[in-house]
Parts: C-alpha cells; structure tokens; sequence
C-alpha cells in the first residue's frame, strides 16, 4: 500500500464538488495550498491521503465516494458537527501519526500484533517502521480502515470523539429529504456533479436506481430502472454521446427521437436507454 491515490485527476473533481469550487485555483485559496502542490499532484499521478481524509470530515462526502466515485450505498452528512476542521485539522492529522495512528489502527481492526495489520493489509514491517520513526501519517491506509471496520474516520484520523460515531438513521419512509447522485451533462459526456437533496414527496416510490441530471441549469430525475425503452422523455446514449429525448415506438422496432437538434428515426438497436426522466425541474 503506497500511500497515495492515482486517478488524480477524478478524486481532485470530486474534492472540489464537495467543497463548492470549481478550480485548482480556488481549492488552493480555500484550503491554503500551494496551487504549484496541486499540480504536482497531477504531474507525478498521486494524491496524498490526507486531503481526501480532510475533505470528507469537512465537507461530509462520502469517502467511498470521493476514492473511487462509486455512488452506490453513498452516505453525506451535511453538517458533520466535528470540532477540529480546515487547516486546523491537517495540522492535528499530521500531528496525530507514528505510534498514535498505528495504536488507533490496531484497535480499529482488534489487532494486538503490527504483523498482523501489516499481514491484513499487505504493508511490510519496514513500511511501519517508517511511519513510527517520521512519526507519518498514512492517509491511504486510514481510509482503507474506516471502510473495512466502520469506525469514525474522525476518531481514526484525530484520535477526537468516539471510535464508533453514532448517528440518528431514518429509513427512507421516514426521511423528509432524500439524496441522489448528480451529474452534469456537458458534450454528451455525464461528469460528476456531487449530490442533489429533494423532497421526497417528488417520488411515488423508492428512490433507488434514480439520479439527476443537469442540462442547461434543467435538472432531470431520471429511472434507470425503467426498461424496455418505451414512449416518453428518455436519457439516451448513441455511440458513446447521452442526451435526453422524446421517444416514440414505431413498428418494427424502430423509435423517433426528438431533441435540440430535431428529429430522427433509428432501430431499437441502435440506441442505449440510460433511463427514463420522470420529472423535471425548469429553470426559468
């Protein structure tokens, strides 16, 4: 285990979704960087731990998400309520590594050994020499913990709060607002968006298999449960390019297709339904 991230470029876009900017630039003011570090990060193709670790305990984005953009059994807390935060927290973090982090690791994971953390996660004895002598702190090994064990990535990171944080969970018949995945369609291509909260009242079931897209300042709920691909407003993608259409069924398996840029006719075959929208919120 290296001690980085290498899809740079993907885990800084979602670094900067959660926190609400849309460059390097402004994510280097806001977090008090170097921008020159940032783009060493993306010359070299690795990416510290620690700052993924620091954006998911301030902006409450799932860590999951933020290493890998899986959406699936995403979790956001909008208001994580920690003491420590911004660069306050890099320093406790960085601070908080060697002996203490490798003690919070091992309690994490109910070892009493180091060989056995290292055999678990495949570091070798020398690796954690090192972190004890330089007194590191190993970013990637702590997000590979907190997802295994569950514990607090907080306490993990900080040695602060609980080992095991507990929240109020409200099923999703009892939550007033739900959370959907976001995404921006720009050139027909669908880039991550972070996180869009509604009312769940806007759905006549569950809420899985939805997300929203924006297109134009429009946001598109769509289904992508929704199959076969039937009469209505369909997000479609042909040879490799998704946007959203009016469909019609033909005989012989053929559609109509209509958007921005007129309309057509196509086989069935020929298209990709991603799902269909089933509502749609204009901006005027």
């Amino acid at each position: 285990m290296s001690g980085v991230f290498e899809n740079v470029r993907e885990i800084l876009a979602r670094i900067l979704t959660s926190y609400g900017v849309r460059t390097q630039q402004a994510y280097a003011e806001l977090k008090k960087i170097p921008v020159g570090t940032i783009h060493n990060w993306i010359k070299r193709g690795k990416l510290p731990g620690d700052y993924i670790v620091m954006c998911a305990l301030d902006t409450g984005a799932d860590v999951r998400w933020l290493v890998s953009g899986d959406v699936a059994n995403v979790e956001r807390v909008d208001h994580p309520g920690h003491s420590i935060t911004g660069e306050k927290l890099l320093e406790v973090m960085q601070a908080s590594g060697g002996k203490e982090i490798l003690k919070r690791l091992m309690d994490a994971y109910g070892f009493t050994m180091q060989k056995q953390l290292g055999e678990h996660l495949g570091i070798p004895s020398g690796t954690m020499s090192a972190w004890l002598r330089r007194e590191h702190f190993p970013g990637e090994v702590v997000i590979a913990c907190a997802l295994d064990t569950g514990v607090s990535l907080y306490w993990l990171a900080t040695g602060n709060g609980s080992m095991h944080e507990h929240r109020a969970q409200s099923s999703e018949a009892d939550a007033p607002v739900i959370s959907l995945s976001k995404h921006h369609l720009i050139n027909g291509q669908l880039n991550d968006g972070g996180f869009w909260y509604g009312d769940k009242s806007l759905f006549n079931g569950a809420s899985n298999d939805k997300f929203i897209v924006e297109k134009s300042g429009d946001l598109f709920c769509i289904d992508a449960s929704s199959h076969p691909i039937s009469n209505g407003m369909w997000l479609i993608n042909i040879d490799g390019v998704n946007d959203i259409y009016d469909v019609i069924r033909l005989p012989g398996n053929k559609l109509k297709l209509s958007g921005d840029a007129g309309s057509f006719e196509c086989l069935v075959v020929d298209v990709v339904p991603k799902g269909i929208v089933n509502f749609i919120i204009r901006q005027k």
